[in-house]
């Protein structure tokens, strides 16, 4: 199993935590709700960055971070990791 080195600790305006982790050669993005009522908000920039790596597709004139993983915690808040 391989550990996780978390790089750098960020929070965003809306108090979300955000970190930057390096796992087996690769760095991504973890971004984690601070409560149940932001898994909602966080649903929706899901979809969002979805709709904009259909649209970078299309285009191709910018780039979009991949989504690497959708999941809950242990206490059901939402967290998703972005390459």
């Amino acid at each position: 199993m391989l550990n996780e080195n978390k790089q750098l600790d960020l929070y965003g305006f809306s108090g979300n935590k955000i970190e930057v982790i390096r796992l087996g050669g690769e760095t991504f993005v973890r971004k984690t709700a601070k409560d149940m009522a932001h898994n909602i908000k966080m649903e929706k920039e899901i979809i969002k960055i979805e709709e904009l790596q259909k649209i970078s597709k299309i285009n191709n004139n910018f780039k979009v971070p991949k989504i690497r993983s959708v999941k809950k915690n242990q206490h059901g808040f939402l967290v998703y990791e972005l390459e």
